[in-house]
């Protein structure tokens, strides 16, 4: 029997029933990523996420990445579709509305795997926590950190997005191990989806 990593699969945290269904119309630039682009990408974050230090940099429970948010714009699991097209993926993050410049932290304590400016999720970072777990922040216009740098949580870790005057924080968390959560302390509440962007 082949075992999926879990990071392959969406967790179900909620009733599907209550999921969102977005409309979603991209234009300019976003409306020019190629799926090859979207494939690429993946496949080398997979291969980041597929690596993990084996002991837990966290002691405690994982905060929010964003305090001063207006609303969280888009949740975990939405179905959506792309320029009339079928409801065919789902999102696989949680974006909160913020104004540009909103201080994005740290999650819990946490090695940085990438912070740079990606092609299809703008300016990104991603924490190892350990264990196989990830935490991803996505869209950032500033980024505040350099890979390797071990942060802690409530460090300041990058800036919200400023293409609008108020613009979508992406933050998802994922699980890229074979275990449940029983052993992890302070991931009980921790569940917000798997560790990608929404694209």
């Amino acid at each position: 029997m082949v075992q999926q990593p879990l990071w392959s699969q969406p967790w179900q945290f909620t009733d599907p029933d209550l999921w969102q269904y977005q409309e979603i119309t991209l234009t300019g630039a976003a409306a020019e990523i190629d799926q090859e682009s979207i494939r690429l990408e993946r496949e080398r974050l997979f291969a980041i996420w597929e690596q993990s230090s084996p002991q837990p940099q966290w002691t405690t429970s994982f905060q929010l990445p964003i305090t001063d948010y207006l609303a969280i714009s888009s949740p975990f699991g939405a179905r959506r579709s792309y320029n009339g097209g079928p409801y065919s993926t789902y999102h696989e993050g949680v974006d909160f509305a913020a104004y540009g410049g909103t201080a994005v932290y740290a999650p819990a304590a946490g090695t940085v795997v990438v912070a740079e400016q990606l092609y299809v999720r703008g300016g990104a970072v991603i924490l190892d926590h350990g264990l196989g777990i990830y935490s991803g922040f996505y869209h950032m216009s500033e980024i505040l950190v350099t890979p390797g740098e071990v942060v802690q949580m409530g460090q300041p870790i990058g800036r919200s997005g400023h293409q609008w005057p108020f613009y979508r924080q992406s933050f998802a968390l994922g699980f890229a191990g074979q275990w449940g959560l029983g052993g992890c302390p302070g991931l009980a509440g921790a569940g917000y989806g798997l560790l990608d962007s929404h694209v």
